[in-house]
């Protein structure tokens, strides 16, 4: 898998805060960016499959988005 690297880091991190996505979401999220499957999210950071799918639904509320395209244009937007 490639290593994350938003376009601009800064930007990204400051959409997290103005999102109020917790630590374990930014996680998550960095690795849905680095094209992770939800399975292997869940091997990666020891937690369950299930786990990951609800903390995604979680953030996709947050954003206001349908999909992981959608997600990662708008934390990567100014």
């Amino acid at each position: 898998m490639k290593h994350f690297e938003s376009k601009n880091n800064e930007l990204f991190d400051q959409n997290c805060e103005v999102y109020k996505l917790t630590s374990r979401e930014r996680d998550i999220v960095k690795l849905i960016c680095e094209g992770y499957k939800y399975k292997d999210i869940g091997d990666t950071l020891f937690i369950a499959e299930r786990t990951v799918n609800k903390h995604v639904q979680n953030i996709l509320e947050k954003l206001k988005v349908s999909n992981k395209i959608e997600l990662i244009n708008k934390l990567e937007a100014a």
